[in-house]
């Protein structure tokens, strides 16, 4: 499905523009708690949708629940509205994304988990991210819990229709918002661009991605409102997104959800915390282990011109300098300055790595890598 980008500062009134010319008089609007107020999204929401019924769904779990799912999934029903608007962060559009695409399908909630390829979409979504983090506006996948088991729901009627870039909605993000979320694209670049799955047009947008974050993140953490700065990480985590779209994410990320559903830490922190070690664990790879069909030359090529991005022709001198810069925005990744001590690692985080992602990494984990990391 194609996807209409749209950024707001050249063109202002898309919104209002599309919900006129398509006669809508009634919209199912996925938004944040308190964020919807701070962001400025409500503002923009009312001018957009004068005299349009707007139905409110908020409230629900950082990272979307299945009960959550169909508490939206009822409320939506019950709505008839005529359109899905998501305005948040990616826990707000992948809910949207979750509650259009269950609303669409004849199968259960929990059919869906093993029946990806049967969904189909008969509703258009329109997605207006306020952080720049994930690139969910832009992904054709979801995530949802049942207990604190992750599951990765994708189809191509989850992409969004349209998406408003509005970097103005991001200004009200807070210093560690900002670093957590930038962190998270900076890791769907990185791992995209050396993702067993990466084309030539995955690769434009991870490299594009990687050189804005590196350059603007800092700056946008100590300047809140510095336009430049906010702009061009809002477009780098679209970018991302489109990046992880194509080739879907690796080791990392694979790794992160355990962190986030056992230990309640950040998502973005999450993947920042095993980034910088696969970074060189990659560039080992050898022709035994290599799970590319590239070849091994092919991957240790890729994490060079990483490496390079980063700033170095060294890849042990950028993972240093990757690390220092996830310490320069302020967030963590020590596991036990994070209260998770290596039994808790080896009990808890290595038994429910995400398995799926892992096929992406390219290289094959050996059965005591976890002991390096370590």
């Amino acid at each position: 499905m194609k996807q209409l980008i749209v950024f707001d500062e050249t063109k202002p009134n898309h919104l209002l523009e599309y919900l006129i010319s398509n006669n809508i008089n009634s919209v199912f609007l996925v938004r944040g708690k308190d964020s919807f107020f701070q962001s400025g999204s409500s503002d923009y929401i009312k001018t957009a949708c004068q005299n349009i019924k707007i139905h409110h769904f908020f409230g629900f779990n950082t990272n979307p629940k299945i009960e959550d799912v169909i508490k939206g999934l009822h409320a939506f029903n019950k709505s008839k509205a005529q359109v899905i608007i998501a305005i948040g962060g990616g826990s707000v559009i992948d809910m949207a994304k979750l509650v259009r695409i269950k609303h669409s399908s004849e199968y259960s909630v929990t059919e869906h988990l093993t029946s990806n390829s049967l969904f189909s979409s008969k509703v258009n979504l329109i997605a207006i991210p306020t952080t720049a983090g994930t690139g969910s506006e832009s992904t054709h996948f979801s995530v949802m819990y049942i207990g604190k088991k992750k599951y990765s729901i994708s189809s191509e009627s989850m992409l969004a229709n349209i998406v408003i870039l509005k970097p103005k909605l991001t200004y009200s993000s807070l210093p560690r918002l900002t670093a957590i979320s930038g962190l998270d694209a900076l890791s769907q670049a990185i791992e995209s661009l050396w993702s067993t799955n990466s084309t030539n047009t995955s690769i434009i947008y991870s490299k594009s991605a990687i050189k804005r974050i590196m350059k603007y993140l800092p700056i946008a953490i100590k300047e809140m409102d510095n336009k430049e700065a906010r702009t061009n990480l809002l477009l780098a985590a679209n970018e991302s997104g489109k990046a992880i779209n194509i080739t879907k994410t690796t080791a990392p990320h694979a790794i992160s959800y355990p962190f986030t559903s056992y230990f309640n830490i950040p998502h973005g922190q999450a993947v920042a915390i095993t980034l910088p070690f696969f970074l060189s664990y990659n560039y080992m790879v050898t022709r035994e282990d290599c799970n590319d069909s590239r070849g091994f030359k092919y991957v240790q090529n890729s994490i060079l011109e990483i490496a390079r991005l980063l700033g170095s022709e060294n890849v042990k001198i950028a993972e240093s300098i990757l690390r220092d810069f996830i310490y320069k925005v302020g967030i963590e990744i020590d596991i036990i300055k994070l209260g998770i001590n290596k039994e808790q690692f080896n009990s808890i985080i290595i038994p429910n790595i995400n398995i799926e992602r892992l096929s992406n990494n390219p290289r094959k984990l050996s059965k005591d890598w976890y002991k390096s990391l370590l």
